[in-house]
């Protein structure tokens, strides 16, 4: 039962933490702030977390590890780059987040944007989650149809360009008071799988 209390007050550490830091800024906000947030002793917070910088570095866990969940298997989708036709398999290399995390990631893609130009652990964060991964799925998927002659030549750098723009730039514009609905998304998305287009059509 301890243990259940304990994993239970740290999540709520991390989450609330979240909050404040999308809110007011992370060096605008205390462990003495979380603390008081969450109805805990600072000493308290401490049992869970080193430092501000700790539980910063738990929140970008906490993403990487719900993306690890939904992420597209690479090895099965280039397997299928034979068979398959190329606009389905782009589509199948996309990912979502459960609808209830939804608002929990983006916040948290928002303080590694803010971050990001004084800290080095969130830029890599980005580059990693945002820009990087998107980038090498994208990239592989088009070089494996290129090289079995199932899509037209095309300027891959410039596509793989756009795509990561729109992912990164939607994660951003999801906390504005205007975010961006999964339809707009998943139209937005079919627009650019027809730029790639598939041999013999």
């Amino acid at each position: 039962m301890r243990r259940k209390r304990e994993g239970g007050t740290k999540r709520r550490i991390i989450e609330t933490a979240i909050l404040l830091f999308s809110e007011k800024s992370y060096s605008k906000v205390s462990t003495r702030d979380i603390a008081k947030a969450v109805e805990i002793r600072p000493a308290s917070l401490y049992s869970h977390f080193k430092s501000k910088a700790d539980i910063l570095e738990q929140i970008y866990k906490l993403y990487e590890d719900k993306a690890k969940t939904i992420s597209p298997d690479m090895i099965n989708l280039l397997s299928l780059a034979r068979t398959t036709h190329p606009h389905e398999l782009l589509k199948r290399a996309q990912y979502f987040f459960d609808p209830a995390d939804q608002e929990l990631m983006d916040r948290i893609v928002l303080i590694a944007s803010i971050e990001s130009r004084t800290d080095e652990k969130s830029a890599a964060f980005i580059e990693r989650n945002l820009l990087g991964k998107t980038s090498a799925i994208t990239r592989s998927l088009l070089k494996r149809m290129l090289q079995l002659g199932r899509i037209e030549p095309m300027d891959i750098d410039a596509y793989v360009t756009i795509v990561t723009n729109l992912h990164y730039s939607t994660a951003i514009r999801n906390f504005s008071n205007n975010p961006v609905s999964l339809d707009e998304w998943l139209r937005a998305n079919e627009f650019l799988t027809e730029i790639v287009k598939p041999t013999g059509v």
